[in-house]
């Protein structure tokens, strides 16, 4: 390998760095936020005394699968390990939020309902969400959405009755936001690793590139000296 190419791949790896390393700050960023929003969830679900309605001892109507996802991609496979995990009855109607979940899920088969996506920081998919599910009577849900704890990863699966009440109105909204909250969450962490790992690779092969490049240009030079030498 030519000297020139070697030092265009310094370049890249070194251009592919700085990209990795802001991407890691600006989840780092979100993370601290949303760590904060997640914590508000977490108090008002304790506000919430019943999570578990009174229709559940009534036979539900249908069942509804709520699915929380990463709405991008660049963070550790998430997606994909989401669906490994993933466990649906044949019988619920499925609704999901973000796309690359929902992609997944429909390769695999399983019909949706709906796919919600988020539009910008301001718009959440979760209004669209509760707006649909609200209008029902006496179903069970469930919802589904991945989180952090304690720097390990797992899924977690809220399950409930819904009978259109005050009560389990409140309930859904305020487990629908939680789940939300601690899906990006979840998301910025494993994007903050992802990109960790990156640019732990790049470093790699930027020294074996960089060790590569002046040991063949010092071949190069040796070559050169030797030439002169025996004219």
């Amino acid at each position: 390998m030519n000297l020139n190419s070697l030092k265009k791949k310094i370049a890249t790896y070194q251009s592919t760095k700085k990209v990795t390393k802001a991407m890691q700050n600006i989840a780092s960023v979100k993370v601290t936020k949303l760590k904060h929003k997640t914590l508000l969830t977490k108090a008002n679900l304790k506000h919430i005394v019943e999570l578990i309605s009174l229709s559940q001892a009534l036979e539900p109507s249908q069942s509804y699968h709520i699915i929380f996802g990463p709405k991008k991609g660049l963070c550790g496979g998430m997606s994909r390990k989401i669906l490994s995990e993933l466990v649906i009855k044949k019988e619920s109607t499925i609704i999901v939020a973000e796309l690359p979940l929902a992609k997944l899920i429909s390769e695999r088969g399983q019909k949706i309902l709906a796919c919600y996506t988020e539009l910008n920081d301001e718009s959440f998919p979760i209004i669209d969400i509760y707006n649909q599910i609200i209008k029902l009577d006496n179903i069970n849900i469930t919802i589904t959405f991945p989180c952090i704890i304690n720097h390990v990863y797992s899924l977690n699966n809220i399950e409930f009755g819904y009978i259109n009440s005050p009560k389990d109105k409140i309930s859904l909204y305020s487990n629908l936001e939680h789940a939300y909250y601690e899906t990006r969450l979840c998301e910025e962490t494993k994007r903050i690793e992802a990109m960790q790992a990156a640019s732990d690779n790049c470093q790699s092969l930027l020294d074996s590139t960089k060790l590569k490049y002046f040991k063949t240009r010092q071949a190069k030079i040796t070559a050169e000296i030797l030439e002169i030498s025996n004219q």
